[in-house]
């Protein structure tokens, strides 16, 4: 689907008009990372899981890459998809996207789960960043440097 000129790819199961659920993936994972998830819920529920921008089979780079922009993407998302009032959940960087839409987009969610990640400026935010062990939250932080390090050296990075 083409959302604010960016293509988006979506695993989409379970039947129109159901009860919705939007499911947002982390780093390095794709929507693909919800497979099983998506096919337990989708007797019941209707389920949209999204690649976020530049993962997976979504194309195109947005106008920026912070939550609130991603967030607002996912409302457009789930508006073409037809899905209101849903439940969103994220995992690592998708649960901050689900805190950007809590912040931004209230009326577009019934609930919603952050997993596994911490949300910046939200305790125990400060004491996370300062662990060694987590460098690249900073690491990918600072604009072209990573891309200009890694690339080519993908397989070496992520093993």
């Amino acid at each position: 689907m083409e959302i604010e000129g960016l293509s988006i790819a979506t695993r989409e199961a379970g039947p129109a008009g159901a009860p919705a659920f939007l499911l947002l993936h982390g780093w390095p994972q794709s929507s693909y990372a919800f497979e099983r998830v998506i096919g337990r819920l989708a007797a019941d529920y209707r389920v949209v899981a999204p690649d976020l921008p530049c993962i997976g089979g979504s194309q195109g780079v947005p106008e920026a890459g912070d939550k609130r922009t991603l967030a607002r993407l996912m409302r457009g998302v789930a508006e073409t998809c037809g899905l209101r009032q849903l439940v969103a959940a994220g995992h690592d960087v998708g649960g901050q996207i689900v805190f950007a839409l809590l912040s931004d987009h209230p009326e577009i969610l019934s609930g919603a789960a952050i997993m596994d990640v911490v949300i910046p400026g939200v305790a125990p935010w400060e004491k996370v960043i300062r662990n060694p062990q987590i460098w690249h939250f900073a690491f990918h932080a600072i604009p072209a440097l990573p891309e200009t390090l890694v690339s080519g050296h993908q397989s070496a990075y992520f093993d």
